[in-house]
């Protein structure tokens, strides 16, 4: 890839809780690449009222609003998913993969998804909530109000950067918002093991939120490709483990 006028345009979605001034760090790193990157903010995720109610489809139509420009322009774009966001982008790239376009006469494409400690999806049509047994799984870090699920926030600190320096974490955690409980409540409408596209899942090994074996196993399931990370649940925050993804992302460009 001689010309970076040719490289992936890398599609990143937040998780839940955050917005895209979380990964500074890891979009100006892959700035620094020569790499575009798109980062839309995510309609259930903010810092007044506008989250109440938001799903994870009002999260589709803030990526589409950003992507399909993009795609229609004939560009190639990797997804990057990090949590909940892996969510949304897997719902985002259905139908838009190099594949789907070129069948229907349209350029530009997704050619392959990282994921990175993705939230476990594994079946269509029930939600997230009743998947986990009508239980909220991570309540040890969140309470749950009528519309949202408002943090604990000493526990979500440990929980989100607990590997984190204090400067860095206190940086972090001074921008956490608000996040809407809908996208949890409704039913899947697709997962990424319907993807046919190359899926690359970041096993991050200390991650409290979703255990290492929980994601080994979600990543087998998916059909992606397990690389493990020592890291936990962001990892883009220690500089060591953001150089390793942004070379992650650079051997996937590579691919595309």
């Amino acid at each position: 890839m001689s010309d970076d006028k040719q490289k992936p345009v890398i599609l990143l979605v937040h998780g839940a809780w955050h917005r895209p001034l979380h990964y500074r760090l890891l979009i100006d790193a892959l700035n620094a690449k020569g790499f575009t990157v798109l980062a839309p903010p995510l309609a259930s995720s903010g810092y007044d009222d506008s989250v109440d109610g938001k799903t994870y489809h009002d999260d589709v139509k803030r990526i589409h609003d950003v992507l399909l420009p993009v795609l229609d322009a004939g560009k190639t774009v990797i997804g990057v998913g990090h949590s909940y966001g892996g969510v949304p982008l897997t719902v985002a790239i259905q139908g838009h993969t190099i594949a789907e376009r070129t069948i229907k006469g349209l350029k530009g494409g997704i050619a392959s998804a990282i994921y990175i400690s993705p939230t476990p999806v594994f079946e269509t049509g029930i939600s997230m909530y009743e998947a986990g047994g009508r239980q909220w799984t991570t309540s040890w870090f969140h309470d749950v109000s009528d519309t949202r699920l408002p943090l604990i926030l000493e526990k979500a600190e440990d929980a989100f950067y607990a590997d984190i320096d204090q400067p860095t974490r206190n940086e972090a955690v001074a921008h956490l918002c608000h996040q809407s409980k809908t996208p949890f409540e409704i039913p899947v409408v697709c997962t990424p093991v319907e993807l046919n596209i190359p899926k690359v899942f970041v096993v991050c090994t200390e991650d409290t939120i979703f255990a290492k074996e929980v994601q080994l196993f979600t990543a087998e399931k998916w059909g992606a490709t397990p690389l493990e990370l020592k890291s936990g649940h962001s990892p883009w925050l220690v500089d060591s483990h953001r150089d390793w993804l942004v070379d992650l992302v650079a051997q996937e460009a590579a691919k595309a």
